[in-house]
């Protein structure tokens, strides 16, 4: 006989988990769309003649140099892409925690 009450935490545990998870997900998206954002903007810039561009920071523009603004851009979109490589680890290994935990539950349902 299953104690139902070990039952009902573990699909608790589960419910939190897929949030947590569908939480990652949703992260890992925003990410993408910046990297995605950053590759727009380096590539204007890559087409861009002139020396001098302008950033805006907050509320204010600021002239800066292309070649600073680029460097910038670029060590960003490096940050981004490794945060979302590691992220996207991270997805994998608590979505096969969830689903060793999914096989578990169903065993246990059917054993109920």
């Amino acid at each position: 006989m299953i104690d139902r009450a070990k039952l009902e935490e573990k699909v608790v545990e589960y419910q939190k988990r897929e949030a947590e998870l569908r939480g990652m997900i949703d992260f890992a998206e925003q990410l993408k769309y910046q990297s995605m954002e950053l590759d727009r903007s380096l590539e204007v810039l890559k087409d861009y003649q002139g020396d001098k561009v302008y950033k805006i920071y907050g509320s204010i523009m600021v002239e800066r140099e292309k070649e600073d603004v680029v460097k910038e851009l670029q060590n960003l979109k490096n940050l981004l892409d490794n945060k979302l490589k590691e992220l996207e680890g991270q997805i994998k290994v608590k979505g096969e925690s969830l689903e060793r935990l999914r096989s578990v539950l169903e065993q246990e349902l059917k054993g109920a």
